[in-house]
């Protein structure tokens, strides 16, 4: 067993994210136990698991692969992709500014868009950030887009 769950990780190292039926074949085993094999993987953290489903699947892979989940896009549907497309452009997306269609769409995209709730002068505002940029740019972000510290360009502006 030990030896297999190696040769499942080399395997999800190899290819990036896998499917289940990816991996039973490689290893030569039935789907149920490759299945409980990547469970199990998941519970102790060594691989990851995606909310994106290919029929009733998700995808499996390392953490060291996160930016590969984008590979995964072509599998979105179209309002999704759109929402997908946005959120990768401007990185932070204020939730109360988008149409219903993409506020729908980003809830539903939860491997690429991170829901923040951000409390300002006392209400719950919340952002949605592109998964690869990281909470200390997404913060600097949010306060420029908050008015509360101004972009460089302007600091810069303003020291000249």
């Amino acid at each position: 067993m030990p030896e297999n769950k190696d040769k499942l990780i080399a395997l999800v190292r190899q290819k990036g994210p896998c499917l289940p039926s990816d991996i039973y074949k490689e290893l030569e085993t039935n789907q149920l136990f490759a299945s409980a094999m990547l469970g199990e993987l998941v519970s102790t953290g060594l691989l990851k698991i995606t909310n994106l489903k290919r029929g009733s699947s998700p995808y499996y892979y390392l953490e060291e692969h996160k930016e590969k989940l984008q590979d995964l896009v072509q599998f979105l549907n179209d309002k999704d992709r759109i929402a997908y497309h946005l959120i990768k452009e401007k990185v932070i997306l204020k939730d109360s500014e988008q149409t219903p269609l993409i506020r729908v769409a980003l809830r539903s995209i939860k491997d690429y868009a991170v829901p923040l709730q951000i409390n300002h002068n006392g209400q719950i505002q919340v952002f949605w950030k592109w998964y690869l940029l990281s909470n200390k740019e997404a913060e600097e972000k949010i306060k420029i887009m908050l008015g509360i510290i101004k972009p460089e360009s302007q600091k810069q502006e303003i020291q000249k």
